[in-house]
C-alpha cells in the first residue's frame, strides 16, 4: 500500500522559525532598541549597532527553497523587508526619538549652567561654535542634576547662567533647548519618525499575511497523516 508523505513543496520548520525570528525581531527587539536608543551616549551607539546587525542578517532570512511562480518568489524576497525596515528605523531613532518624546512629553524648566566644554573635551569653549559647545546643566531651582543638554544652544553662554530648556520625566533623554522646540520646530523629525514606523509596522503586517501559511498547514496535515499510518517510505524532507 502506498503511504501518505509530506508534499515536497511544503514549507519547512526552518520557514517557521524564520517567521518568529523576524516577527520578534522586528516587533519587539526593534522598537525596545529604538526607544533605548533614544537616551543617547552608549543607547544611541547600541542602537545603531542593532541596527547594523539587522542589516547584515537580513541575507540570512530567505530560505534558498525553489519557487514555482513569480508570486512565491516575491513572497520569498518579501519577507527580509521587515528586517530592512528595523534597521533604519535603528539606526535613525538615536536622532529622531528624542524630538518626538520631547514633543509628547516635555516640560519646560529653567536650568543652570554648571559647565560649558568643547567637544573635545578642551575646557574652554570661546572659540568654539555655539552649537558645538557642551553643557551640562541642572535645575536652576532645585539644583538636581539634569545631565548634558542635547544640540547645545544658539548663542555662547557661559557657566552660571540661567538657560530655558525641555525635560523629560525621569530624564529618559537628555535635555534640548525649548527654542529648538518653538514653532514646532519638532514637528518635522516627529512626522519622519510617525511615518518610518508606519511603514515598518506596514510592512510586518503584509509579510505576516503573505507568508506561506497554506503550505505549512498542508506539511502538518501531511505529517499527521503519515504518523499516523506508520510513517512513510520515501525520505523525509527535512533530511
Amino acid at each position: 500500500m502506498t503511504r501518505a508523505r509530506p508534499n515536497a513543496h511544503a514549507v519547512p520548520r526552518r520557514d517557521k522559525g524564520l517567521l518568529a525570528g523576524v516577527m520578534g525581531w522586528s516587533l519587539i527587539v526593534a522598537p525596545a532598541a529604538l526607544l533605548l536608543g533614544g537616551r543617547g551616549g552608549p543607547w544611541g551607539a547600541a542602537s545603531v549597532g542593532c541596527g547594523f546587525v539587522s542589516l547584515f542578517a537580513a541575507p540570512l532570512v530567505p530560505s534558498g527553497r525553489p519557487y514555482g511562480s513569480g508570486g512565491e518568489r516575491f513572497r520569498e524576497h518579501l519577507r527580509v523587508a521587515p528586517v530592512f525596515t528595523a534597521a533604519v528605523l535603528l539606526v535613525a531613532g538615536p536622532w529622531l526619538v528624542p524630538w518626538a518624546v520631547h514633543d509628547t512629553w516635555g516640560k519646560p524648566t529653567r536650568a543652570l549652567v554648571v559647565e560649558a566644554s568643547s567637544p573635545s573635551g578642551g575646557g574652554a569653549a570661546a572659540e568654539t561654535d555655539a552649537w558645538r559647545i557642551g553643557y551640562r546643566l541642572a535645575d536652576a531651582a532645585t539644583e538636581q542634576d539634569l545631565g548634558r543638554l542635547l544640540y547645545g544652544l544658539p548663542e555662547r553662554t557661559p557657566v552660571g547662567a540661567v538657560v530655558e530648556v525641555s525635560v523629560t520625566p525621569g530624564g529618559w533623554v537628555p535635555p534640548i533647548s525649548a527654542g529648538l522646540l518653538d514653532d514646532g520646530g519638532a514637528r518635522p523629525y516627529v512626522t519622519t519618525l510617525t511615518a518610518m514606523a508606519s511603514a515598518h509596522l506596514l510592512t510586518c503586517a503584509t509579510v505576516w499575511l503573505a507568508w506561506p501559511r497554506k503550505d505549512s498547514r498542508e506539511w502538518v496535515t501531511a505529517l499527521a497523516v503519515c504518523r499516523v499510518r506508520g510513517g512513510w517510505s520515501d525520505s523525509r524532507p527535512w533530511r
